[in-house]
């Protein structure tokens, strides 16, 4: 879902998924993939991004419960 402020705010996270193994939960915003901010059109390519091959390595910046702060996660193959 997109966010006012220009991110994407994260709706669910799959128990044991790569995002909820990085401490990412439901209600925490996205504001910046490998450091460029998400801004209108560019939540398509972000969700293109996180759908590229399992293993690719990203840094999101992350805003919520816990305060803004960048997570590294590896992507996984959705099932």
């Amino acid at each position: 879902m997109q966010d006012e402020a220009g991110g994407l705010q994260i709706v669910d996270v799959v128990k044991n998924s790569p995002a909820d193994k990085a401490g990412l939960q439901a209600g925490d915003h996205i504001l910046g993939l490998d450091g460029t901010a998400i801004t209108g059109a560019q939540i398509i390519d972000l969700r293109s991004k996180l759908k590229e091959a399992p293993g690719t390595k990203v840094t999101l910046q992350v805003d919520g419960k816990a305060g803004k702060r960048g997570v590294s996660l590896t992507l996984a193959e959705l099932s």
